[in-house]
Order: structure tokens, then C-alpha cells, then sequence
């Protein structure tokens, strides 16, 4: 487990970035529940990584989120059964499905995913992702923000700053664009 982003900060003898909680991690509000929340399909593309794979689909499983949902995980180019076991390994957590994507490539693995859903709305993330608990909640109430919204991205925070670049990365890019629609 990495140690707290604030300890992390100062061992570099920098700022650490914010918000964070308590205990030095990244955090944000816990969004208001929602009174309409509209079914959404979450597609993971994957190859040959079944312990980031498995890591993710764990925070999907851990997803507090008042409508339904299912996941598609795209295995593109398989060469093992790996990540077709830690799918089914998850049936019983997870309204889930395994899509086999023979096409070499990220987007061709998106776009198999897409091809299969059913829902008016589609959430994209890779498997070396572990998303917030509320994800998707907020995902919906970015849609619900005006009838003109057709794409609504996350924040991307990272999971450790261990290492100088890390820390550098975030105080100086990163994929943190913030709060402001």
C-alpha cells in the first residue's frame, strides 16, 4: 500500500496537491444520492493484466450507485484464459460480461465494448484503474447538469506518488483538469 500523497510531499520537501483527507489521500465530497439515475454501461478494456484487472473490477463491485449498471470487460488479443477467469470470477458480485476483441488496439477494444451495450449511457475505464466508489454517481449528475451534455470525463487521480516524477507529474500537469464544468 502506498504511503499517504502528504508524507510522500514532504519526505520531497514539497507540496502535497489537494484536496486530501485526514490520513494525507486524495478526496472528494460524497456527492447527494440521486433521484434519477440512469442505467449505465461500464466498458473495461484489458489484455493480459489480470491483477490490475481483478483491482478494478473490485472497485466496480464497491460502487455505491442507486441505478443499474453492468460491466463488459473487452479482452483484446487474448493469449491466455486469465482475464476470462477473473470475470467470471465476479458473476456473483457483478451484473458482468466477457467480450473477446481479436483486433490489436485500445480503441478497437472500446469499440467492442460499445458495440454490445444497451444502455443510454456508456462509462469507459481501463483495467489498470481503480475508480470512486461514487464514479458513477457523479458521471450521472454531470449528464443531468443540461440537456446539451454529451460526454462527461472524471478526474484521473493517481493511486501513489512514491517516486519524484510522480509528485512532479501532479504538481505540475497531470491529468487533474479539476472541478469547474
Amino acid at each position: 500500500v502506498a504511503e499517504p500523497v502528504a508524507a510522500v510531499a514532504a519526505s520531497l520537501g514539497a507540496a502535497p496537491p489537494a484536496p486530501l483527507d485526514a490520513g494525507g489521500y486524495p478526496t472528494l465530497a460524497v456527492p447527494e444520492p440521486l433521484h434519477h439515475a440512469p442505467a449505465f454501461t461500464v466498458v473495461v478494456a484489458t489484455r493480459e493484466r489480470s491483477e490490475p484487472l481483478r483491482r478494478c473490477l473490485e472497485s466496480l463491485a464497491d460502487l455505491v450507485y442507486e441505478g443499474p449498471f453492468e460491466v463488459v470487460v473487452v479482452d483484446n488479443v487474448p493469449t491466455s484464459d486469465a482475464s476470462e477467469t477473473v470475470v467470471a470470477s465476479f458473476a456473483d458480485r457483478l451484473h458482468i460480461r466477457y467480450v473477446r476483441e481479436d483486433h490489436p488496439g485500445l480503441a478497437c477494444a472500446h469499440n467492442a465494448g460499445i458495440a454490445v451495450t444497451t444502455t443510454p449511457y456508456v462509462a469507459i475505464t481501463d483495467d489498470d484503474v481503480i475508480v470512486d466508489r461514487y464514479w458513477l454517481r457523479r458521471l450521472a449528475l454531470g449528464f443531468g447538469l443540461a440537456d446539451w451534455v454529451t460526454c462527461v470525463t472524471g478526474m484521473i487521480r493517481p493511486a501513489e506518488l512514491d517516486h519524484p516524477a510522480q509528485l512532479l507529474l501532479e504538481q505540475f500537469g497531470g491529468y487533474d483538469k479539476g472541478l469547474v464544468p
